[in-house]
């Protein structure tokens, strides 16, 4: 009776033991799993942290950030349109190429970049092909300009030259015309003096 009550007692301590052990564990891996879990809010509340808009991303800085794109990969066109290369000053070269430059930065940090710096930075390019298109019309009226006034000189040296060769050539028949011809010389040339005043100031 003895030994089986020892074996009861030794059974029971077993069990206990055993019990605590067990919860002992399961307490661990609970307090474990839960650590995991705050760890893994805290990294997540920190990526938030660290990149705001990265979870809500407006769709206006996405639109934005594509027009900014497209508007670098076209500095490649641009640079090398005849009108940049042969009729941009260096100032407006320089002033789009820097423009350019920004953009690039600013498309780096997409993620962080906010809507206004985008949007500064494709207002700015396009404010340098602007100024490029504007000075590039300019210079092409000019031309346009000097090539008319280039023609009315030559047409009115012709003119020139026909009547004085008329009078040297017939000054018996050039008489009867003579007040006319007279007349279209002094024409002939206060045109063509005022042309070549003209381009001179062009």
């Amino acid at each position: 009776m003895k030994f089986k009550n020892n074996i009861l007692k030794f059974i029971l301590l077993a069990n206990i033991a055993f019990l605590g052990l067990t919860g002992q564990n399961a307490y661990a891996d609970d307090l474990n799993t839960e650590e995991a879990v705050i760890e893994n809010q805290n990294y997540e509340a920190q990526a938030t942290a660290d990149n705001p808009q990265a979870l809500t991303r407006d769709p206006k800085i996405e639109s934005q950030t594509t027009q900014l794109q497209l508007a670098v990969d076209d500095q490649v066109n641009v640079v090398n349109s005849n009108a940049y290369y042969n009729y941009a000053s260096q100032e407006l070269k320089a002033e789009y190429e820097s423009a350019i430059a920004n953009a690039k930065s600013v498309l780096a940090r997409k993620d962080s970049a906010s809507y206004e710096e985008l949007r500064n930075a494709m207002a700015r390019i396009n404010t340098a092909k602007q100024n490029i298109s504007k000075q590039v019309n300019e210079q092409a009226k000019k031309q346009n300009k000097k090539a008319q006034l280039n023609e009315a000189i030559k047409r009115n040296q012709t003119t020139l030259a026909a009547a004085k060769q008329l009078k040297s050539l017939m000054p018996n028949a050039s008489k009867k015309f003579e007040r006319q011809l007279n007349g279209l010389m002094a024409q002939s040339e206060a045109l063509i003096a005022r042309a070549q005043k003209v381009l001179a100031s062009l």
